[in-house]
């Protein structure tokens, strides 16, 4: 991957300093053709003017004799409208296309004319030689600057072992060709071109060998990154320490991330430790007591009487046995981000009313009330069994830990987008210091434990994975000896599958 880094890289760059050496060649190319075009047309104009002003086609013949004065002038403005005279070239023809004048600077060597209008047409492309008429320029670049179609041309031809840039124009008093030579143009092209091919080359291998460098100091720091957790790995994350890397400031999130990493895996691990150990114990008691009464059994008892006792106690342990597992399975399950729900709209209306009946039963044996204020129609997507363990699960620990002619109310209402289910009760409380490890696996308050109420620990813990299964929320509140109010919520709407 870094050397597949590193070449993409480097044809990015060369690429990169290619394309902008190009456009700057092109844009200077351009401006010049665009400042010399634009020059070239000011000088012909000029010449029209003074032809116009002169009338030198009238007097063409004197003009060619005699009149000096009228050549002097010609020859100031060749030299007026030049940058430099001796690389602009003027010859002027008359409407016969017959030289009247022409720049010293041009000695035997004529300008082309411009074409006709019926010869411009037959010249169907612009990089095209027509050998009909040899004097037409070989390129033509742009026409129509001014005037009708084919009144000017721009133009380029070959002229004293270079070229020339022609501006050719048809006026109503004559035809003018202006040209200027590029010899020193396309030298100064020529060197910038030498420049890009040479300095292009060694920029980019300046940059390519500079990012290698920097890819190597890059790489020998990540080698000692990785020899640290190598480390850290190969003793089993006993030795999780990161001061060697800590303090450099390039490592700082990574370190950083890497740390939160490990609390969390420590806490997890943690977790699944005290797990562990909490199973072991809540499974150890009733096998302990198991085997202790069939031992007992095998040795003492002596009539069908005595086994029948012992079977029936044996069969108390197996089945708390068997809800314990029951009960580990359920939350596993649900903790499980990879099992899915069967999801349905559940009438929870329906579901609490159903299982409040159910529940009075066992509450009428500790003469509990149970006051229900349960919505008509509170519906939710969810899945209906899941749920039901929750509500059960919420009124039996209510029941349990709610003296004798005690009160139980249930509410269920809808509430913006979630259904609202509250239990509350008046029983034993939860100290506040302990509310946060009610949901734990395993964990049963002091106040429980006093009571003597039986239990494992486990059902909030399955409560809670069951309310996060689906996307829900769980609150408690609770005061010592004065009761506990458990607050669930359940989003409304498309479920999450």
């Amino acid at each position: 991957m870094r050397n597949r880094l590193l070449i993409i890289y480097s044809v990015f760059v060369v690429a990169t300093f290619a394309g902008f050496s190009y456009w700057i060649y092109s844009y200077i190319e351009n401006w010049f053709y665009d400042n010399l075009d634009n020059n070239l047309y000011l000088s012909a104009k000029s010449v029209e003017k003074y032809l116009k002003l002169s009338s030198i086609q009238e007097k063409k013949n004197s003009l060619i004799d005699n009149n000096l004065h009228s050549l002097e002038i010609l020859k100031n403005i060749h030299e007026s409208i030049s940058l430099n005279p001796k690389r602009y070239f003027i010859q002027i023809y008359d409407k016969d296309n017959s030289t009247i004048w022409k720049s010293s600077n041009l000695n035997d060597f004529n300008l082309p004319i411009l074409p006709s209008k019926e010869e411009l047409k037959e010249l169907r492309t612009y990089a095209k030689e027509i050998e009909k008429y040899d004097t037409v320029p070989k390129f033509i670049f742009r026409q129509n600057l001014s005037g009708q179609v084919g009144d000017t041309v721009f133009a380029i031809i070959p002229f004293e072992n270079s070229k020339l840039r022609l501006f050719l124009m048809k006026s109503d008093v004559g035809n003018i060709s202006i040209g200027y030579s590029l010899s020193r143009f396309e030298l100064f092209l020529s060197d910038i071109r030498r420049i890009f091919f040479i300095g292009i080359p060694i920029i980019a291998a300046i940059l390519i060998l500079f990012l290698f460098v920097i890819s190597f100091i890059g790489h020998s720091q990540t080698k000692k990154v990785k020899e640290v957790l190598d480390r850290i790995a190969e003793s089993q994350l006993e030795n999780f320490d990161l001061s060697e890397i800590r303090d450099k400031q390039e490592f700082k999130f990574f370190v950083d991330s890497l740390e939160k990493l490990y609390s969390a895996s420590q806490k997890k691990h943690n977790q699944i430790l005290n797990f562990a150990y909490d199973a072991s114990h809540e499974l150890k008691t009733p096998l302990t007591i198991l085997r202790g009464e069939l031992e007992l059994s095998l040795n003492s008892a002596q009539t069908v009487e005595d086994y029948q006792e012992v079977v029936a106690s044996a069969l108390d342990e197996v089945i708390r046995l068997s809800n314990v597992v029951s009960t580990v399975l359920e939350i596993a399950r649900a903790e499980n981000s990879n099992h899915s729900l069967n999801y349905s709209t559940v009438n929870l209306s329906d579901v609490v009313n159903d299982i409040c009946e159910d529940m009075e039963i066992v509450a009428d044996e500790k003469n509990i009330k149970i006051f229900k204020n349960i919505n008509n129609e509170v519906l939710i997507n969810g899945d209906k069994n899941k749920i039901q363990h929750i509500i059960i699960n919420l009124l039996d620990n209510s029941i349990k830990y709610t003296p004798n002619g005690g009160e139980i109310k249930i509410s269920l209402y809808n509430s913006q987008n979630s259904a609202t289910l509250i239990v509350e009760d008046n029983g034993i409380g939860i100290p506040s210091e302990q509310i946060p490890n009610i949901f734990q696996k395993f964990y049963r308050t002091p106040n429980a434990k006093k009571v003597g109420v039986q239990g494992t620990g486990l059902g909030l813990s399955l409560v809670k994975s069951i309310v996060d299964l689906h996307k829900g929320n769980i609150t408690v509140e609770s005061q010592e000896n004065k009761g506990t109010k458990i607050t669930v919520s359940f989003p409304i709407g498309k479920n999450n599958e």
